[in-house]
């Protein structure tokens, strides 16, 4: 989830860079994506 979240950060700069529309982000997960909670 850490690389998805850089993923999405370089992706709204670039968008942002070229003056298009970065709301909206498309980022699709196939049903293995597996997210570990972080524990304290």
């Amino acid at each position: 989830m850490l690389a998805g979240l850089a993923l999405l950060r370089r992706w709204r700069a670039h968008r942002r860079a070229a003056a298009a529309d970065s709301d909206r982000p498309n980022l699709v997960l196939g049903i293995n994506a597996q997210v570990c909670p972080a524990r304290r």
